[in-house]
């Protein structure tokens, strides 16, 4: 006989102030809407209402909200804010009964207080004793028998959304223990696996701050995060231990969008974090970034200790700017000495009035007597008598309305995020050389469109970029809203190399973004060489990424080429770490090397376009010519467009050896790779060593093409079938399938059979040659 199972839920809401606590049994979703209490409860005790299955589970969970004890309330689901939280459209938990786990669902309308769970999903598990539960539903959960208890398999998650004045929809690990042996439970209630970290935020009324995500990290290096066991209790709080895989960090999201903080200090926007119950001995450090990209940090190193089922609110935090008249700056040291400056006692365009340690934003500030609009030579830099300082600073706040930053102001710095507002208009030489621990680098646009000059840093021999002296500097995280353009002496630069670019830098063990604007025109040459990225975004107004763009960018796993790109330069991706490139049908040519080495890229897609796409060759470190995509192990092409090959000097390229076709491959004798071909019908031509060495078993030959050139599928050691949409024979050139030592049979239509067989060329295959 089934049995109903009434299973509780809790959710943190605004406080509400009562004398008792009501004993709650609720199933819900973490919502961001948020309702009263309510003593108008309905009946626990509701059976299945879709009957039993096959393994004698109840095909329906009905749960209802009953009362709560005071006394219950260490152990239950409720937390210090006394509000309940309704079900959600979608719901589910995993439930594991014997030797079942099954997953239940609720399906209907939001915001009610009882509800049916459908069972949807059953699976064999290891033996369990006792009925056993968790919210939310996760594949990977799951239910073993360790000694005399079950222990249950979980993940608290690393990323968390944003919900309005709560913890966002699945951060909330709760679970629960029946009380009958082998069997099914009518009351099993959930338990809070979770305390609750709040932060409060506020900007300053004048300056609006939409908050992208926050990063809570813990400083002793407590696991926060990631895969924990736990044993559930039917009459105690649950045990948890986190595994020592876990991590110790945990970001909070907010969209792309970002949530709008409050600017009044009395009521500050609050942030969750769903955590395990936790002690940070050395304290936190808390990373939040806004949607422009100004990341703003704060660190303590008092020991703070979230609890089971309890919230624990930190103070509230300004997200501020400083105003016109300020500069400020933190340090990486607890030190509350204030920086002495190498360029004289006042490196700047306006007088200092007030330089002090600012205690309750645990920053210092430099106050001038109007508007700072130019730091100067060496104001900050690391050599002379502020070395020690100059490296202990790790952070600057700029005001607005500067507009210039002459040579070497922040040579040597310790700053590890640096922020350029949109007035200024000129930075000089030599300002990030040796700032080894520089991270981030922020432009924001400039209110009129001006663009921004960087001088070439020359002063040391070699011109290079402002960001790649001695390979000093590890970008992980650029966001540019600015056309920046290099000047040497005064004079427009071009870079030619990959120390040059705007960005390019020393490859590190980071990983990391580059956001592109709308200020920014064009993807300059070598821009962002050397950066340790994973992830780019090209915006659709860009029409060309320069020679050498993203040159060893070998953490760079994924980019999307808008529809507005038309040019590629040569060595573009040369070594980055992508694994898949599309080529859309905007793309004109494509440099030679410009995908040189890319040994992760297993898949090309090359998009349908009646005009020819000029792409160039690559070379190897002899001057050899080598086909563009020589070094990658390509799993899958799709050729959607004529090939016009092109050497080092945009001369025609014909190629004359086997490893100098289009997708010739260094794998051919990869035994375990195996490649798809797509051709389609906008290819008339396929040239001479095209797929030479390429591991495919079978490939299609539309009826568009009218002409395979001379060992187009040279040494294809799979190739077993061909197939010929076309009744006109195309073209056939000698040794075309030469050394294709699988090959079984060429299908044409069944009418053209004649034609094939007595065609130059294709005669020397009439062997192989069948209708279909």
């Amino acid at each position: 006989m089934s049995k109903s199972v009434v299973v509780p839920r809790r959710r943190a809401g605004k406080m509400k102030e009562e004398k008792t606590m009501k004993r709650v049994f609720i199933l819900c979703s973490m919502l961001s809407l948020l309702v009263g209490c309510s003593n108008d409860f309905e009946e626990t005790n509701q059976q299945p209402v879709g009957g039993v299955s096959a393994s004698g589970l109840p095909t329906s969970i009905s749960a209802s909200v009953p009362e709560f004890d005071e006394e219950e309330e260490v152990s239950r689901t409720k937390v210090v804010r006394d509000q309940h939280v309704l079900w959600q459209n979608s719901d589910a938990i995993a439930y594991f009964a014997n030797v079942t786990k099954a997953k239940y669902v609720y399906n209907g309308k939001d915001g009610v207080t009882s509800a049916s769970f459908d069972l949807v999903e059953e699976s064999g598990i290891s033996r369990i004793l006792y009925t056993n539960a968790v919210y939310p539903y996760d594949a990977a959960t799951g239910c073993t028998f360790v000694g005399n208890d079950e222990q249950l398999s979980v993940v608290y998650p690393a990323v968390q959304s944003y919900a309005m004045d709560s913890f966002g929809k699945g951060a909330n690990l709760m679970v629960a223990k029946g009380t009958t042996a082998y069997g099914r439970d009518e009351s099993l209630a959930f338990r809070n696996a979770c305390g609750y970290f709040t932060i409060k935020l506020y900007s300053s009324k004048n300056k609006p701050v939409a908050i992208k995500s926050i990063k809570l990290t813990a400083l002793g290096g407590e696991k926060i995060a990631g895969p924990a066991t736990i044993i559930a209790h039917s009459d105690a709080a649950p045990e948890i231990t986190m595994s020592s895989e876990g991590v110790s960090e945990v970001t909070l999201n907010c969209g792309n969008d970002g949530k709008v903080i409050s600017n009044d200090v009395n009521t500050p926007t609050e942030f969750w974090f769903a955590l395990p119950p936790t002690t940070f001995e050395k304290g936190i450090h808390i990373e939040i970034k806004d949607v422009k990209g100004t990341t703003y940090d704060k660190k303590t190193d008092k020991k703070i200790v979230v609890e089971r089922n309890k919230i624990k609110p930190m103070a509230a935090i300004k997200f501020a700017y400083p105003a016109d008249n300020q500069l400020w700056y933190t340090r990486h040291s607890s030190s509350r000495e204030l920086m002495e400056f190498y360029g004289g006692d006042n490196p700047f365009d306006a007088t200092i009035t007030k330089h002090y340690y600012d205690e309750d934003n645990r920053l210092f500030v430099i106050e001038f007597d109007k508007p700072l609009t130019v730091i100067k030579e060496n104001a900050f830099t690391s050599y002379g008598p502020n070395s020690q300082q100059s490296t202990d600073m790790a952070s600057v706040y700029l005001p607005e309305k500067l507009t210039t930053i002459e040579e070497e102001a922040f040579y040597g710095s310790g700053i590890t995020q640096f922020v350029v507002p949109g007035n200024v208009n000129y930075i000089g030489e030599d300002n990030f050389v040796l700032c080894s621990s520089l991270r981030s680098v922020i432009f924001y646009p400039s209110p009129t469109n001006t663009p921004l000059e960087m001088a070439i840093t020359s002063s040391w021999g070699d011109d290079q970029g402002q960001f790649a002296f001695n390979g000093a500097v590890s970008l992980s995280y650029i966001y540019v809203n600015r056309n920046i353009i290099q000047t040497k002496g005064g004079e427009l630069f071009t870079p030619d190399n990959h120390n040059e670019g705007i960005f390019a830098c020393s490859s590190s063990a980071l990983a990391g973004t580059v956001i592109i604007g709308e200020q920014m025109p064009e993807i300059y040459p070598y821009m962002f060489s050397g950066c340790s990225i994973n992830n780019v975004e090209i915006p659709e107004h860009i029409t060309k990424i320069g020679d050498g763009a993203f040159w060893g960018c070998t953490k760079l796993a994924s980019v999307t080429i808008p529809n507005s790109v038309k040019s590629i330069g040569k060595e573009a991706f040369y070594r980055t770490g992508l694994t898949s490139i599309t080529i859309p049908a905007s793309v004109k040519s494509i440099g030679v090397d410009a995908f040189y080495d890319m040994t992760s890229l297993k898949s090309v897609i090359i998009e349908d376009s009646n005009e020819p796409l000029q792409i160039g060759v690559g070379y190897d470190s002899w001057g050899n010519q080598l086909a563009p995509f020589y070094y990658s192990p390509l799993s899958n092409i799709y050729l959607g467009r004529n090939i016009d090959s092109r050497d080092g000097d945009n001369d025609a390229h014909i190629p004359d050896t086997w490893d100098e076709g289009v997708f010739a491959t260094d794998y051919y004798d990869v035994d375990e790779l195996k490649t798809t071909v797509t051709i389609s019908n906008n290819v008339t031509n396929i040239l001479r060593f095209m797929f030479s060495g390429v591991r495919m078993e079978k490939v299609t030959i539309p009826a568009s093409v009218t002409h395979i050139q001379y060992k187009a599928f040279l040494d294809c050691r799979i190739l077993k079938e061909v197939k010929c949409e076309s009744s006109t024979p195309p073209t056939l050139d000698w040794y075309v399938f030469d050394s294709c030592d699988e090959f079984e049979r060429i299908y044409v239509p069944a009418s053209a059979v004649s034609s094939y067989k007595n065609k130059a060329n294709w005669k020397d295959y009439a062997d192989y040659i069948m209708g279909y």
